[in-house]
């Protein structure tokens, strides 16, 4: 998640401190340039003999090096060259032996390695050798092996401050915050005035969020040195802070020192910005932008803040330009989706987030894609997203930032804010209050489902969900009312929010959205199995009218349903028959309204007709053995046989969901888009032609024949995800996720270290080095 130019700077900035300590070390000794014993004394180990041992294999090198190690004993030089060759001969063997699968081989060559560097060799070979053996192995998935070869080179240099840095250095490029600052700190111990080791400091305090402390940190590595990478690093944090005014002169100081500085520029520009110095920034930001197009930090940061600021097609024209540019990374990324967002284009911000997901995994990821599905009206989708991080506890939203830090906090905006500052360092999120609680209002409402709880805090989460009254509130309210009916839960409070979503239907059927929105819960199967695969399903058509007609229907079908189960048979049937008079004929909504209205018929005392219904709800539909006994139960009982039963019930079964083409008269599979880089920000394209003319049965319907199909299309899903919660009487469960949850059931622990990584160790570098 920080990205880009503090990893890449500090790894710079140590290991050019250490190598150049150390080289002025080496300059203040006389130069030994031969190998052999002192003047005046014969040659233990001859020129000619390292360049043949040189020439073999590594492990033959290592065993014929152990024996000029003898050989030479007593020459200091030769000595010293022969523990040089052992050393590389060691690393080269082990990662052969890795390369053949012997690990444990490996590592003790690595083991060996370590343990025979000599303390006082120079930094130079320590970079090139002993140093390399943590990242190596993390970069081959051996995590745990890589922190204990890190630990031991740690334990025997803990004396020698500039190899610490280095080590530090690893630790901050595998975000290992705690192991950083052990060693930062150990290096200040030994070393006080070394401006290096209070820049690690500083990186490895902003990698635990600990923003201040990280900018005290700074500003004593910019006292002892006044470099620019302590001076940007500094003025980064102020920005992020919100000290914008001291950020401002540390940025202009940087400027006028280099006018090129691609991060300085961009660095002012934001502070312009958030200073309120908009006209300015503008100025700066095309100018910045005209010398350096391709200047990254730029235009991520700038994409935000646009974001952040309401502006979303200035937004929307930089982040695609930095994703054009780097799409791996995760926050620009993030500042694409949130430009889409704005614009009403969920879908695309999802492919974005998706696509962000391969190369960052941390909280704020997981809320940006719950906030975008949800932003298409995929509540449940949305939940479970939110679900991977976050949890209620008391109230307040409970999280581990940067999947390390435990954190809580009221809402999301604060809750996320300190990572959007470390890994942005913009100190506000680009996220409305409203929709923020609205978000927390469905995580809420999500645990007291699973959990059983009163219908008080139901109904509490289920208000924080609701509130508003925006295009897409009678959406979030006919998602409760579902939710509350999948549990045979609180059926007057169904009915309250059925009724809200009745007086907001007209501005509910004309949001842009409102084609996926209307029939979210009929499309989330075949959503599962396509992303499972790294694709993304091509959604049909639906319109207006047959849209406002599935919002009615369900409407109706909530209410009467409520109804039915409150003992109020009469009045169920009521709404029920309007339900399917309204809802688009052979839709799995009709089938269900129809089940519905057959089992309060039956309940009245109207069995012929209840029979009707039943049999014109499974006719069409997927074979359903609970269903098909009641049927055979009640026409059994009617006609005292099942003869003729067959013939009535007719017809063949969808076996799955396919979502039809509306443009084919036949069941066509949906069109499945692969996923890449530019599928993250290229919107969907071809739209399905006319669907062909259907028969309906009042005159509005017939004028609207056309739209027929489309309805068809997207209600042939499963009964399993129909709004029918009970049969004959029975409650039954809701329908168990199809999509992945990779973090259900597994421990805290785990879970921690494995997603403790703001981003995956193999995410780019953009941007100006430091």
């Amino acid at each position: 998640m920080f990205g880009a130019g503090l990893r890449a700077a500090l790894i710079f900035i140590l290991l050019f401190s250490a190598a150049s300590e150390a080289q002025q070390k080496r300059a203040a000794k006389a130069p030994e340039n031969r190998v052999g014993a002192k003047d005046g004394a014969r040659q233990l180990v001859t020129d000619e003999e390292f360049a043949a041992v040189a020439a073999l294999p590594p492990q033959e090198r290592i065993e014929r090096l152990q024996a000029l190690a003898r050989q030479a004993s007593g020459d200091e030089v030769a000595m010293r060259k022969v523990a040089e060759l052992l050393v590389r001969a060691r690393l080269e063997f082990g990662l052969n032996q890795i390369e053949a699968g012997d690990q444990q081989g490996a590592l003790e060559q690595f083991r060996r390695a370590i343990a025979e560097f000599p303390e006082s060799d120079s930094d130079k070979l320590f970079i090139e050798t002993i140093a390399q053996i943590p990242p190596q192995l993390f970069a081959r998935k051996l995590h745990r092996e890589a922190f204990e070869m890190a630990r031991l080179i740690e334990t025997k240099f803990n004396d020698a401050p500039q190899k610490l840095l280095v080590i530090a250095a690893f630790y901050l490029r595998v975000e290992d915050a705690a192991s950083a600052v052990r060693c930062a700190e150990r290096a200040i111990e030994l070393a006080p005035r070394m401006s290096a080791a209070y820049q690690a400091l500083g990186a490895a305090r902003r990698l635990e969020l600990k923003l201040d402390d990280a900018v005290e940190a700074y500003r004593r590595a910019l006292e002892l040195e006044g470099g620019r990478s302590a001076k940007l690093s500094l003025a980064d944090l102020l920005r992020a802070t919100g000290r914008t005014e001291e950020a401002l002169k540390l940025y202009r100081e940087l400027v006028a020192d280099n006018g090129q500085d691609v991060a300085a520029r961009a660095g002012l520009v934001l502070a312009l910005f958030d200073s309120g110095q908009r006209e300015e920034a503008e100025r700066e930001l095309t100018a910045a932008l005209e010398e350096n197009p391709r200047n990254f930090p730029l235009l991520v940061g700038a994409a935000y803040w646009y974001a952040a600021s309401g502006d979303a097609t200035r937004a929307f024209e930089l982040a695609r330009r930095a994703v054009e540019i780097e799409p791996r990374y995760t926050w620009a990324q993030i500042a694409l989706a949130r430009a889409l967002i704005a614009q009403r284009r969920p879908l695309e911000a999802e492919r974005a987030l998706r696509f962000a997901r391969q190369y960052g995994d941390f909280p704020t990821l997981d809320y940006e894609l719950a906030a975008a599905l949800a932003s298409a009206g995929f509540y449940a989708e949305a939940a479970e997203e939110l679900a991977r991080s976050f949890k209620i506890e008391d109230g307040q939203i409970a999280t581990h930032l940067a999947g390390k830090i435990a954190a809580r906090a009221e809402t999301f905006t604060d809750l996320l804010l300190p990572e959007v500052r470390a890994g942005l360092f913009q100190s506000r999120m680009a996220e409305t209050r409203e929709n923020a609680q609205r978000l927390k209002g469905l995580l809420a409402l999500r645990a007291a489902m699973q959990a059983e709880a009163k219908d008080e805090e139901l109904r509490s989460a289920i208000e924080e969900f609701t509130a508003g009254d925006d295009e897409m509130s009678a959406f979030r309210a006919l998602y409760a009312a579902d939710q509350l009916l999948a549990r045979g839960r609180a059926y007057e409070l169904a009915i309250d929010l059925a009724q809200k979503a009745a007086a907001r239907v007209e501005s509910a059927v004309n949001s842009p959205v409102a084609n996926v929105a209307a029939v979210a819960s009929e499309l989330r199967d075949l959503r599962a199995q396509t992303i499972a695969v790294g694709a993304t399903p091509q959604l049909p058509e639906v319109p207006t009218l047959i849209i406002s007609h599935i919002m009615r229907g369900r409407i109706e079908d909530i209410i009467g349903w409520s109804l039915f189960n409150q003992g109020r048979t009469e009045e169920a049937i009521i709404h029920l028959r309007r339900a399917t008079g309204v809802l688009p004929e052979k839709s799995v909504w009709w089938r269900t309204a129809l089940w519905h209205l057959g089992a309060a018929l039956e309940a009245a005392g109207e069995a012929q007709e209840a029979l009707s219904n039943y049999i014109a709800s499974y006719r069409g539909g997927p074979p359903n053995p609970a269903r098909r006994a009641i049927i055979e139960a009640l026409y059994r009982r009617l006609n005292g046989s099942l003869d003729g039963l067959e013939e009535r019930i007719g017809g063949s079964s969808l076996s799955s969901f396919e979502l039809k083409s509306p443009s084919s008269t036949g069941a066509q599979p949906a069109k499945v888009e692969a996923k890449s880089p530019e599928a993250a920000v290229e919107p969907a394209s071809g739209a399905p032609s006319a669907p062909p003319e259907v028969k309906r049965e009042s005159e509005a319907d017939r004028s609207a024949s056309q739209t027929q199909n489309s309805a068809n299309a997207v209600g042939q899903n499963d009964e399993r995800r129909s709004a029918e919660r009970r049969v004959g009487g029975e409650a039954t469960s809701p329908p168990v996720p199809r999509s992945e949850d990779r973090r259900a059931d597994e421990g805290s622990e785990a879970k921690r270290q494995r997603r403790g990584k703001f981003a995956k160790e193999d995410e780019p570098q953009p941007g100006e080095p430091r």
